[in-house]
């Protein structure tokens, strides 16, 4: 009997769902886009790690936790999708945005765009000869929503996915 050999070395991608460093909101200091804090600062210093791509969302906190941080990484993308939402609060607006709420339907439309996004993703780095790791910087509210979970993130927490169970 003939068999047919397979590969049983699967390759992943793992997501790191991580929110920002403190910002100035954080500790009630709302200013438009709101950049991090002191202590936000320090937070971020404290990080380490490597990663080949770290996403972005449009917000300044989410760069600056990058910038401030000691992570490694080969690319960088900003994808707007992955902004907080919107609530009322100016420092989750950037400039040159005039609305400071969204509707659950905008959320949802986004959390649905930015899975695809990312599953397209995940499938192009599964043509790499390594598993990937992708550090997605974002928000509490947005990370609890996109992933259904039950409780927030504190600054600089992470969540790890598989791109298979996401």
């Amino acid at each position: 009997m003939n068999s047919i050999e397979t590969n049983t070395e699967q390759k992943n991608v793992f997501f790191y769902f991580m929110r920002h460093a403190q910002s100035l909101a954080n500790i009630g200091q709302n200013t438009l886009n709101s950049p991090l804090s002191p202590e936000g600062i320090l937070q971020a210093s404290k990080l380490v790690g490597n990663v080949d791509i770290v996403i972005l969302s449009g917000l300044k906190r989410t760069r600056q936790t990058l910038e401030y941080s000691n992570i490694v990484y080969n690319n960088t993308m900003v994808v707007p999708l992955c902004n907080e939402i919107k609530s009322g609060s100016i420092s989750d607006v950037i400039e040159n945005d005039t609305e400071l709420e969204e509707t659950y339907f905008s959320a949802l439309s986004r959390k649905t765009n930015f899975k695809i996004f990312l599953k397209n993703l995940a499938l192009t780095m599964l043509e790499k000869d390594k598993d990937v790791n992708i550090l997605i910087i974002s928000h509490s509210e947005f990370i609890r929503f996109l992933l259904d979970m039950d409780r927030y993130l504190y600054n600089c927490e992470f969540v790890v996915k598989n791109s298979k169970n996401l």
